[in-house]
């Protein structure tokens, strides 16, 4: 869902905003959302190969127009069917690769071997997001991107009161989209915590 679509959206409080205005601050407020929340997620499978560390998350096909997303971190990741310690393996921030801990490689080639469950922030320049999270927390972002614009001094369309009331709404979503992240990660932690010990080795 492109952000454009929210551009009406924000110009219903004031006709006099920019449209080029509008978009520069939703793509800023659904940075920030996205960042705090963790909320947008992807899942990435990929065949392992025997003793080979280094995976590329490539995040393309996460959007149909514009520039690609970046990882945030990873959540978890599976070998095999197994949950893996977060301690056997990294982010590798300079490429966007997830690299194996020596002693955590994959020791054999295996189709469909390695589930990684990422977050992701939009690029800087990014105006396309799934419809799901921007439907769901659409009051947030708007709100956002209002609070920005209304709080710039010397505009005709500068409200300070209503920048505050907006930002209500923007803060509201936040806290929503943590609660949901929360709910949904905490099955998935419980069951991590039994699948390995503290060494990171899995269980008999």
């Amino acid at each position: 869902m492109l952000l454009t679509s929210l551009i009406s959206r924000v110009q219903l409080q004031s006709h006099s905003i920019p449209a080029n205005a509008a978009i520069i601050h939703l793509q800023e407020t659904a940075r920030r959302f996205f960042r705090r929340t963790q909320v947008w997620v992807a899942d990435l499978t990929f065949d392992s190969v025997a003793s080979q560390a280094a995976y590329e998350l490539d995040l393309s096909g996460e959007v149909d127009a514009g520039t690609t997303p970046k990882v945030s971190r990873i959540q978890y990741v599976t070998y095999n069917g197994a949950p893996i310690h977060p301690q056997a393996y990294y982010l590798r921030e300079s490429d966007g690769y997830l690299v194996f801990n020596t002693g955590a490689i994959p020791g054999e080639a295996i189709t469909d071997g390695i589930v990684v469950k990422l977050s992701i922030v939009p690029a800087t320049d990014g105006t396309d997001f799934p419809s799901e999270y921007v439907e769901r927390y659409i009051d947030g972002l708007v709100g956002g991107a209002l609070a920005r614009l209304l709080k710039t001094p010397g505009r005709p369309y500068s409200n300070p009161s209503a920048s505050r009331e907006f930002l209500t709404d923007y803060n509201r979503d936040l806290v929503q989209a943590r609660i949901d992240v929360d709910s949904e990660g905490t099955e998935r932690a419980d069951s991590h915590r039994t699948s390995t010990d503290n060494t990171g080795n899995f269980f008999g």
